[in-house]
């Protein structure tokens, strides 16, 4: 098998193993099986549209690679590395100019959230992974292979997506997965391992075009030294470094959150006790009022509103404090009559019918009406409202009846209520101060009704907090012994939950003789800017390693290039001293026979001149004649042609 056809089988395999992950992704957002694109169900999952360009980006390169001289399996390549390419700029100016085009919510619908991170997204780092890949096929598709830059310039986004996804793995595997914590999508395991393979079949697929040189990337491929131990320092100082760099990084993030952690505990423990404190205020208010009713021998209307005036003008956040009286179904008439005369002309005790309007209560042995309210003015509709008429008011009066102790309602709708906020009342008994309640007894018979403090939770809530900054923090206020459906009383914003909350804290405390809980969420949309120096500190970090890495690489390339030529010097030196040793051997004493002119050599045998000479040096002889031996040979030619024609005359 040659070199390309070695380096087709690894495109080819990693493309497949590409779009497979990919694939794979696909079935998991079908099959609601976590496990197929995320891994972990706390690791955020691989967006359906990063699912399908991996499938795209895998077949372009598989098809590029299998049929290389086909004109339409080339055209494919590039119509689909287009596509992922302009997709991938498309999701980036989406993120850089915060809007959303629509586009994914086509295949992931609307976005859930996991962490706080919208779940079926496509994070802005795979964004940039994929129009580098795009970019890189287009290079290898496009460029002619006698560019060398172009070609070079491929391979270097090829190991950009690579690197990318090795950073990200190495993340994961360290425990602290990179971008989890900060303002941007985090990206998923599997898409840095499908970048990864993408990265190499890119890489794999450019290196044949490139020249067989002692130069560039070309030489690391061919060599591979990294197995020899050639390139091992560059190795080491690159995975060294890049291990360093994202340990770092995870401190200072991890030392970021802290400090966001502790500064979210600080503003939740600033709201917490403000508003713990704001309710023990309105329950001092509900006991004086207890106490003022008890010291006195009779609280006339009048009486209630002057003790009120002030207290309630320092206490804004209490909607109403009643007096409800205990009356018998005979006193009934005597009740209404007198409240008629203190100027209530319309005065009646009153129920809600089956439709929420206000009718005048029918005939029963007891009723617990609205004698006194304060302030009157919003609250016109809660006077003479028995509160015996409605079961949750019955049973939380009842309880503080029999019980002594201040009791609450769970969360309900007020009487005077106009919008949607839930509102509680708190009951406290008022027992006839010439009697004695030292048992359930006593307290039914000496019963003579009860201070109730009205709250409308919103209210109560924002005067508490007014003034106290929690800018992204969401709230919300929750009764623990209510049913399922009464618990919230009080969110200050809409569709807030774990699930979308970067921090998670929740108080309990006691509001009569329930259980509140306060819960606090720290907004997901955490500025950028909080993180910028473990961002700083990553980038420098990977850019200082990429930098020593590259020059240890290119210092060892030269250093191969000098090793050859050193060889190739050194091969020359000794062919010239060879040739010197021959030529100094001739330069010598040479024993020549002064008659025949053959010459002895080593071995002490005589040869002739020409054969030592070429056995010596690399002459090889000619034969010719100087002119001083050619006017000899021509007299002796001559005499000779003389001699023999006197010869034939005589």
């Amino acid at each position: 098998m040659s070199n390309k056809d070695r380096y087709k089988v690894i495109i080819q395999t990693c493309a497949l193993l590409t779009a497979g992950i990919g694939f794979i992704a696909i079935i998991g957002w079908l099959t609601n099986l976590w496990l197929l694109h995320s891994i972990r169900p706390d690791y955020i999952p691989m967006a359906p549209s990063t699912a399908l360009a991996f499938i795209i980006m895998g077949g372009s390169l598989f098809v590029s690679a299998r049929w290389d001289s086909r004109y339409l399996a080339i055209l494919f390549s590039k119509v689909s590395a287009v596509l992922v390419a302009v997709f991938a700029l498309l999701m980036l100016i989406q993120f850089f100019i915060g809007t959303d085009f629509g586009i994914e919510r086509l295949l992931a619908g609307e976005s859930r959230t996991l962490h706080g991170f919208p779940i079926g997204r496509m994070s802005p780092v795979t964004a940039v992974s994929f129009l580098l890949s795009g970019l890189s096929q287009l290079l290898m598709l496009c460029v002619p292979q006698t560019l060398r830059p172009g070609r070079y310039l491929a391979v270097g986004m090829a190991a950009g997506v690579m690197i990318t996804g090795l950073a990200i793995i190495i993340g994961y595997l360290i425990g602290t997965p990179l971008m989890y914590g900060g303002a941007v999508i985090p990206v998923a395991m599997p898409t840095a391992i499908a970048f990864v393979l993408l990265g190499s079949g890119l890489f794999a697929a450019v290196m044949p075009h490139l020249s067989l040189s002692v130069s560039g990337a070309d030489v690391l491929v061919r060599t591979m030294p990294i197995f020899h131990g050639r390139y091992l320092p560059a190795a080491v100082v690159c995975i060294t470094g890049a291990l360093i760099t994202l340990t770092l990084y995870s401190i200072v993030q991890k030392n970021r959150l802290k400090t966001i952690q502790d500064s979210f505990i600080q503003q939740t423990d600033s709201l917490s006790i403000a508003l713990q404190r704001k309710v023990d205020k309105n329950l001092e208010v509900i006991k004086s009022v207890r106490s003022f009713f008890i010291a006195s021998e009779k609280v006339t209307r009048h009486e209630f509103q002057l003790f009120l005036e002030d207290i309630l003008l320092s206490n804004p956040g209490i909607q109403a404090v009643e007096w409800v009286l205990r009356v018998q179904g005979s006193e009934r008439s005597r009740y209404e009559k007198a409240a008629r005369m203190d100027g209530f002309k319309d005065f009646q005790f009153t129920e809600k019918d089956a439709n929420g309007g206000i009718v005048k209560a029918g005939q029963r042995k007891g009723y617990f009406p609205v004698y006194f309210v304060e302030p009157l003015k919003g609250n016109e509709s809660a006077l003479g409202y028995d509160l015996a008429s409605q079961p949750d008011r019955l049973k939380a009066l009842e309880k503080a009846r029999d019980t002594g102790e201040m009791t609450s309602t769970s969360g309900v709708t007020l009487v005077q209520e106009t919008g949607q906020q839930s509102g509680i009342l708190i009951f406290l008994p008022v027992h006839r101060h010439d009697s004695s309640y030292n048992n359930e007894e006593e307290r039914r018979k000496n019963l003579m009704g009860f201070a109730i403090g009205v709250f409308r939770v919103g209210d109560m809530v924002e005067t508490a907090l007014y003034g106290i900054s929690y800018k992204g923090i969401d709230f919300r206020l929750s009764d623990a012994m209510a049913e399922e459906k009464e618990k919230l009383l009080y969110a200050s914003a809409k569709d807030i939950g774990v699930s979308r909350a970067r921090f998670y804290r929740a108080v309990a405390f006691n509001m009569a003789d329930r259980k509140w809980i306060l819960e606090f969420y720290q907004a997901s949309e955490v500025p950028s800017y909080l993180f910028e120096g473990a961002l700083a500190v990553l980038s420098a970090g990977l850019l200082f390693t990429a930098l020593l890495t590259l020059y240890l690489l290119t210092m060892e390339r030269y250093s191969i290039a000098l090793k050859k030529s050193l060889t190739e010097s050194e091969k020359l030196t000794s062919e010239l001293q060879d040739a010197l040793a021959r030529i100094k051997t001739l330069r010598g004493f040479v024993p020549i026979c002064s008659y025949c002119k053959k010459i002895r050599n080593d071995k002490n045998y005589w040869e002739h001149l020409e054969t030592y000479i070429t056995e010596r040096s690399e002459a090889e002889f000619t034969h010719s004649i100087c002119p001083e031996c050619a006017k000899k040979a021509m007299a002796e030619f001559s005499q000779m042609k003389k001699d023999k024609e006197k010869a034939e005359e005589t």
